[in-house]
């Protein structure tokens, strides 16, 4: 994995570096924990349980219709 610098924008305005560096600083957090938590298997899920609950609307549709 490479490792990305981050850019800070230097603005008078003292909010705008700070939402960066948070938004920054989330984005690291989100990514530890996704890969202490085996991101494959938590993807796995998210895409069975979309594929479940399309199937379910599918075939509930054509059993309405087709009654």
């Amino acid at each position: 994995m490479r490792q990305r610098t981050s850019r800070l924008i230097a603005c008078p305005q003292s909010t705008v570096q700070i939402k960066i560096e948070l938004k920054i600083a989330m984005v690291k957090a989100l990514r530890r924990w996704l890969e202490a938590n085996e991101l494959f298997a938590i993807v796995t899920g998210v895409v069975g349980a979309l594929v479940v609950l399309s199937l379910l609307l599918v075939l509930g549709g054509y059993l309405i219709v087709t009654r």
